[in-house]
């Protein structure tokens, strides 16, 4: 089975969407269905809740509960680790991330786009 960090966008996304054949749409099933093992920590289920609950989105506060439920229980737990090598994030207007080339390559990020580009080592 595949273990992958699931992007939040991927989520809220596939709550959103009315295209059952989306890519976030099959990504998310193959969640709910065990076919691919979240993998989460601490900051990511809170990165998950407060973005699935802002208003915008209108995902109501019943379908966020079971997200983060099914999260737990069809993910597996793991931390993150922390290297003096950065990455910068250009959507984010903050410090970037900090990932080591390591766990890149084995926790791979799932999204529903291309990942922009960025400095590889």
């Amino acid at each position: 089975m595949i273990k992958a960090v699931i992007d939040t966008n991927v989520i809220v996304s596939a709550y959103i969407t009315k295209n059952l054949e989306a890519a976030t749409s099959k990504l998310w099933e193959a969640v709910l269905q065990c076919k691919l093992m979240p993998i989460y920590n601490d900051e990511i289920l809170s990165e998950y809740s407060e973005v699935l609950r802002r208003k915008k989105f209108g995902i109501p506060e019943h379908l966020v509960k079971w997200a983060l439920d099914k999260i737990v229980t069809n993910g597996v737990r793991g931390e993150r680790i922390l290297s003096g090598e950065s990455f910068d994030n250009p959507k984010a207007g903050f410090a970037p991330w900090k990932l080591s080339v390591r766990t890149i390559q084995r926790l791979p990020l799932l999204r529903a786009s291309p990942f922009p580009d960025f400095k590889r080592v």
